[in-house]
Parts: structure tokens; C-alpha cells; sequence
């Protein structure tokens, strides 16, 4: 096989995602679903008529849990400020 001429074969292979050329988002997906089914998950618990008397026996205030459970469902399900929109954007 001297003197003959031969040739490397090299293979490639490549995918095409419509959409491909698009920037990656700047943010993850949306948790609201999530949060508000938490939120109500939570308020419904927090009922007299289901955990609330335990917890009154065991001497913890319902309320005082019902509290911190509203403060964090108005910050997880209030509307993004104006600087997360920005942060979002990348701007």
C-alpha cells in the first residue's frame, strides 16, 4: 500500500433547536402556582377547625403563625418591583 494516496474521514454531527439563537432568560420560571397553593395550603392548616386547637394545646398561637404566613405570601405573590424587572432584563 506504499505510494498510494489515502484520506482521513472525520464525522460530525450538529443539532438544530428552533430558537436556538436566542439569549438564554435572565430569569427562571415562575413559581406563583407554587407559592400561592402554598399560601393556601398553609391559611387552611392554620384553621381553628384543623391544626389550630393543637397548637393552642400545645401552647403556640395560631394567630401569631397566621401572621407570619400573611407577611410571606404578600412578598412571595406581590408583583415584581421595578428593580427585579430590571435585574430580570439584564438592564
Amino acid at each position: 500500500m506504499r505510494g498510494l494516496p489515502f484520506t482521513r474521514e472525520q464525522l460530525l454531527s450538529g443539532a438544530v433547536v428552533p430558537g436556538g439563537n436566542n439569549p438564554f432568560p435572565t430569569s427562571g420560571p415562575s413559581t406563583r402556582g407554587q407559592d400561592e397553593a402554598m399560601c393556601q395550603l398553609l391559611q387552611c392548616l392554620l384553621r381553628p377547625e384543623a391544626f389550630g386547637r393543637l397548637l393552642v394545646e400545645h401552647h403556640v398561637d395560631p394567630n401569631s403563625l397566621q401572621k407570619c404566613v400573611e407577611s410571606w405570601c404578600a412578598v412571595r405573590l406581590a408583583p415584581p418591583s421595578e428593580e427585579e424587572l430590571r435585574q430580570r432584563e439584564g438592564v
